[in-house]
């Protein structure tokens, strides 16, 4: 069995297994957040044989342009996903809470990528941790994140931050990470950034969350509690959004966020105008 080590978010992984942890040395994004030895937060353990539960899953997904149909299981003990291949092939991980996620053995990359994105989205459940369907840009050492349903203009309008506003870098594409330290907001960088190679293993105050929408005028406003509770949770990961024995945690989470950060709705058309308008707004420029 060989074993590799990750710091991600400040938390560090452990992925050992047979073949496992060499297919992820070949996956972009992991090198920039391997490190030597050490005592692992999470230890992710593949060549299992993994108990699924014989009940409904909580929430059905696909992944990967539809090559993949996802399940994701939440009971009192554990959580639990599966991958199932347009071949029929089907991938599973249990984790039963602590510190070791167990899964099947995984010979596709791309599975075995979000297998382990979701492996880490189920230990951060509980720990002020949990990956977030966006776009990040940092400005002024202060990160802004994009929320937004698929196809909205996360990654365009995080683009036309990086042309249009000066001292501008985006930290990650698809997946960053938020936690809570402190009772401060953060947002990290993670292996995890879609089509963009964009993996920076950095972390910086979140300073606010803008959510889209499509529009005929550029326009933006400031969300109060209810407003922005509901613009972030549809971005939270299943370990979070469908676990209902998670519920405090989650919105003990998301309170600790917004008590702490701007939520703001942008709506917008795909031009400089609405990144002036909205960075204006964000950074008080």
């Amino acid at each position: 069995m060989s074993k590799r080590f990750y710091t991600i978010a400040r938390h560090t992984v452990s992925v050992e297994g047979g073949t496992e942890p060499d297919l992820l040395a070949l996956i972009p994004g992991f090198a920039e957040f391997e490190t030597g030895t050490g005592a692992a937060d999470l230890q992710i353990a593949f060549g299992h044989d993994v108990e699924i539960p014989d009940t409904e899953p909580n929430h059905r997904f696909s992944f990967d342009e539809s090559a993949f149909v996802c399940r994701y299981y939440a009971t009192d003990s554990a959580q639990c996903f599966t991958m199932t291949g347009s071949d029929g092939n089907c991938y599973a991980m249990r984790y039963n809470g602590g510190d070791m996620a167990e899964a099947s053995p995984v010979d596709n990359p791309d599975a075995l990528r979000f297998m382990l994105w979701m492996a880490f989205a189920m230990f951060g459940s509980t720990r002020n941790t949990a990956p977030i369907h966006s776009a990040c840009v940092v400005c002024n050492g202060e990160g802004t994140i994009f929320l937004g349903e698929s196809g909205t203009g996360k990654s365009t309008h995080a683009r036309l931050w990086l042309k249009n506003i000066d001292g501008c870098r985006l930290l990650n594409d698809d997946s960053p990470i938020i936690t809570v330290e402190n009772g401060k907001p953060m947002i990290y960088g993670s292996p995890w950034s879609g089509k963009t190679h964009c993996y920076h293993n950095e972390g910086y105050p979140l300073q606010a969350i803008v959510r889209l929408h499509q529009a005929d005028m550029n326009h933006i406003e400031p969300l109060g509690t209810l407003r922005a509770v509901a613009a972030i949770e549809p971005s939270l990961p299943p370990a979070l959004r469908y676990n209902v024995g998670l519920e405090t945690y989650r919105i003990d989470f998301i309170a600790s966020i917004i008590q702490n950060c701007r939520v703001f709705s942008l709506g917008c058309r795909p031009d400089s105008e609405a990144a002036e308008l909205c960075s204006k707004v964000v950074m008080g420029r």
